[in-house]
């Protein structure tokens, strides 16, 4: 039973470490957007001038 015990206990820890890892991170992307560092845009793609649709 003791090693079920340290078993629960170190998964707990483990499990919390990642979840206030995750909380950070959410918090962080949160003030970026806020503060208008939003870093993930997207790079517009070249449009295609005759309107031609490439096959492959």
């Amino acid at each position: 039973m003791g090693i079920l015990a340290l078993n629960c206990i170190v998964g707990g820890l483990i499990g919390g470490i990642i979840v206030l890892v995750r909380i950070i991170v959410t918090f962080t992307e949160i003030i970026k957007v806020i503060a208008g560092h939003n870093v993930q845009r997207c790079k517009r793609k070249k449009s295609n001038k005759k309107g031609i649709v490439n096959q492959s």
